[in-house]
This record gives C-alpha cells, structure tokens and sequence, in this order.
C-alpha cells in the first residue's frame, strides 16, 4: 500500500508502550500490566494511512532480534518511565538515530522521576518531537497525527 508505514514502540518494561496501542486499538485503558515477548505487530488505520504498530519488549532478555524488528522503521515512539533506559532501549534509540528515522519521545504527567527540562536538553538529536500524557494516554490522537 502506498500510505502504509512501519512505526515501532520502544522503551523499558513497564513504561506504557502495550497499554498506549491497546487504548489507540480498543479505546480501553489497560491498567494491568503483562510483559510483552519479543514483539506484537498491530495494523491499524488512521484516517487514509496505514500503520504497522511494533510493540517491542522492553526486557533485554527478548530483545535478541531487536536489530530485525527496527529495520525500515519510519518512525520510533520511545516510552519513558522515570527509570534509566536500559541497554536495549540504547540500543534501538541509537540505531534508529543512525538511520536517521524520527523519533517521539513520550513521558507520563505523573511521572515525577523526570523534569521536563532535562528531557528537552536531552533530546540534541534531529527529527525528534516530544510529548506529555497521563498513564490514560489522554493525547493519544495528538502522538500520532
């Protein structure tokens, strides 16, 4: 298809990244966390593009072929949960960086391990964008329009 765009999720276990494309898919707020194994693929269609949701693990551990999974990736939603990123996530940010794919960084409001500030300042990289939302993924339309 010609609008249809591969987008991957990443970021450490536990930062929102499965509970974010069940609310976009179901309209439901997943509270109940479950990890995810290697990865979950979810097409979804918004307005006339077609996208390819990669909801990468956030384990190191199942993340032995996260080099296959980033490949032509058009877009990279990194997940913050207050917490150092862990290898994995260094990882995939920086071989998305490499290929020059652009990347939003989301955080939750409620997440005060993080100061906004010291995100923007982090954030040196080209083609990356930032957003704010609660753990209901209030601005989930604004993400990814």
């Amino acid at each position: 298809m010609a609008n249809e765009y591969k987008v991957v999720l990443i970021g450490n276990s536990e930062s929102g990244k499965t509970s974010f494309i069940k609310s976009v898919i179901t309209g439901e707020k997943n509270t109940k966390y479950s990890p995810t194994l290697g990865v979950e693929v979810h097409p979804i269609k918004i307005n006339d593009l077609y996208l390819n949701v990669w909801d990468l693990a956030g384990n190191p551990k199942y993340g032995g072929l996260v080099d296959c999974y980033l490949m032509q990736s058009r877009l990279g939603i990194v997940f913050m949960n207050g917490e150092p990123f862990n290898e994995l996530t260094r990882l995939s940010i920086d071989n998305l960086n490499k290929s020059n794919t652009p990347l939003i960084y989301v955080k939750l409001i409620e997440d005060d391990k993080i100061e906004r500030a010291e995100i923007i300042d982090g954030l040196e990289v080209n083609h990356v964008y930032y957003f704010e939302t609660s753990s209901l993924f209030d601005k989930i339309k604004e993400i990814l329009e």
